[in-house]
């Protein structure tokens, strides 16, 4: 005898069945999705648009036997009517070819996922480095500011002096060179979610969410940074904030900075990664992935970064939603207001922080040394109080190639090996001064013309390009000579290759792999570069905040650490360094040269 099972145990009864009937396919699905995973199929697109096309299939089969069975309509005493079961059905078809637009927008390629991999992976590593670099630079560029008396906490809005004035405007066009090349680190990284998180590309995933992340957390730190303490003196941030077209700056621009870096979407963005990091580490467990792929210093960097940040409270006002448009607009108003980085570069070198206006080498001792040298020497030089000096390594921040005044010049070449040199290039026997007029037309005829009462004596990289100069333009606080060890044909070689560049513009990127645009002392190592029938230097070439590149004072070093040996390319010729207790320069000895690369920038200002 059968009985009533009763409502409640009717609804059980169909739930068990329902469970029954899904949870076979869901267990199948789970297995299919482990095994796909194993084989590195991706997540995105390729499994999600599956999923799509398989949910958009049953949703169409749903469809059709229900208008087999009852039809798609129903009568009501208003009328016919749409079941409402047709209708959801509709609306999830609707949100299944909305799902798969998304998927189709994924897939569509991106400046990041176009690099090949083996690049990306050596971008990742500069990228990174230069991360490492900027951030220190910000953060030592903002330990100078805090310890400057007109932004003391207890000084209020006093008005600053010239010299004050001109550090401040040095310190902030350097803040905003080094938020520069962040910000544009940063935006390269940023479309991280275009790579799969599976297996197939989670490595990937994570590098570029974690250093797009990280650069994010450190411009919102050190912009909070940057506001706390220029807001000590409001006469500071007036000052920032008029017109300086000397340095590129237009007006507002302390103000467009604080918007760009301080508002409530740069919070979002913060504490919206956070919650995403959480994500990863309680949910995917990525964080064991991160520490495997050699990330954890970014991973742990984020994380403090934005303790620091909640302790000081900037993030309350912060909403934990971010508006996906919003976000584009305002990235996209970042880079329209940022100056690019040749525009502060430019002047950046202009900003000196004391004893504006002259220098401590006299002409007297410029013409004193001027015959201790000959063409084809290297020279150093250093003038003290350069703010540019922070961002360059060394003592030395200045490379130069000393060619001598035309008749010097000519008195030089006539020798031996320059003729037959000069013979070989141009198919019959000139002079040395004959073949770089008609090679060289315009710029051997500046040369010739001199700079009023000085002559050209100097070819050297300085902004905005590469350009003949004379001594008392060049000469500066502090200067050393070095004389390499080659004969005259390998010297003109090197000076027919300096005129070559004559023109050219500085290079802001200082990349020594391409010669269209040349730093100071690229300018040098291209000029001796050994080649196919030309001697040469073996100037050491270094990694410098992910560029590879040849600091003066690397040249120095590798005197100093070969001197006395078989590897010594270059000879001592003469030093002259600042006494800015006395405020002359003096003769100095070869002893004290060779202590002069291991000085700290701002050595012997004392």
């Amino acid at each position: 005898m059968t009985t009533d099972p009763g409502p409640r145990r009717l609804a059980l009864s169909r739930t068990l069945d329902l469970l029954g009937q899904w949870g076979l396919p869901l267990g199948v699905g789970a297995v299919i999705g482990f095994w796909a995973a194993d084989r590195g199929i991706p997540w995105l697109p390729s499994m999600l648009q599956a999923l799509i096309l398989l949910l958009a299939a049953c949703l169409l089969l749903l469809l059709a036997g229900m208008r087999l069975r009852r039809g798609h309509v129903v009568d009501t005493p208003e009328g016919a009517r749409v079941r409402r079961r047709v209708a959801v059905i509709f609306g999830l078809l609707l949100l299944v070819s909305l799902g798969w637009l998304g998927a189709h927008l994924m897939e569509q390629p991106s400046p990041l996922t176009l690099v090949p991999r083996d690049e990306l992976g050596r971008a990742f590593e500069l990228d990174a480095s230069a991360f490492q670099e900027h951030s220190a630079g910000l953060e030592s560029l903002l330990d100078l500011l805090e310890e400057q008396p007109f932004l003391a906490p207890d000084q209020g809005a006093r008005v600053l002096e010239a010299d004050e004035e001109a550090l401040l405007l040095g310190a902030w066009v350097t803040a905003l060179d080094y938020t520069t090349a962040l910000e544009g680190s940063r935006t390269f990284w940023e479309d991280w979610y275009r790579f799969d998180p599976s297996r197939a590309e989670r490595r990937w995933m994570l590098r570029s969410f974690l250093l797009s992340y990280g650069i994010e957390t450190a411009l919102v730190e050190h912009a909070g940074r940057m506001g706390r303490v220029l807001r000590r003196n409001p006469n500071a941030v007036k000052f920032l904030d008029t017109p300086h077209p000397e340095v590129g700056l237009e007006e507002h621009s302390f103000s467009r900075y604080s918007e760009a870096f301080e508002g409530a979407n740069d919070q979002a963005y913060v504490l919206a990664g956070a919650q995403y990091m959480r994500w990863m580490e309680d949910v995917m467990r990525w964080r064991q992935d991160a520490w495997a792929e050699g990330l954890g210093w970014l991973w742990t960097d984020a994380e403090d970064r934005v303790e620091r940040l909640a302790a000081l409270g900037v993030l309350d006002r912060a909403s934990m939603t971010v508006a996906g448009d919003g976000q584009r607009m305002r990235r996209m108003f970042r880079r329209a207001w940022l100056p690019t980085q040749q525009r502060v570069a430019e002047r950046i070198g202009d900003t000196r922080l004391r004893r504006i206006g002259w220098y401590l080498i006299t002409e007297e001792q410029q013409e004193a040394l001027d015959p201790q040298l000959e063409p084809g020497d290297l020279i150093v030089a250093r003038k003290n109080w350069y703010l540019s000096n922070v961002g360059l390594p060394g003592w030395w921040p200045h490379g130069i190639l000393y060619v001598g005044g035309p008749d010097k010049l000519e008195a030089w070449a006539d020798d031996p090996e320059v003729r037959a040199l000069v013979e070989e290039l141009a198919g019959e026997p000139i002079t040395f001064a004959d073949y770089l007029s008609r090679r060289f037309p315009g710029s051997f005829a500046r040369y010739q013309l001199g700079d009023g009462d000085h002559p050209y004596r100097l070819i050297e990289s300085i902004k905005p390009g590469v350009v003949l100069s004379t001594l008392p333009h060049s000469a500066g606080d502090s200067l050393a000579a070095l004389r390499p060890r080659l004969d005259k044909r390998a010297k003109a070689q090197a000076i027919i290759e300096a005129f070559s560049h004559l023109g050219k513009p500085y290079d802001f990127d200082f990349d020594f792999a391409t010669e269209h645009a040349l730093v100071c002392t690229e300018l040098i190592w291209r000029a001796y570069r050994p080649a196919d029938g030309k001697e040469g230097l073996d100037l050491p070439i270094i990694d410098v905040a992910g560029r590879q590149t040849l600091p003066a004072n690397e040249i120095v070093r590798m005197y100093v650490t070969n001197r006395g040996t078989e590897r010594q390319q270059l000879d001592f010729v003469a030093f002259l360094r600042a006494d800015e207790e006395n405020q002359v320069s003096a003769v100095a000895d070869l002893e004290t040269f060779l202590t002069t690369p291991d000085l700290g920038k701002w050595g012997g200002l004392e």
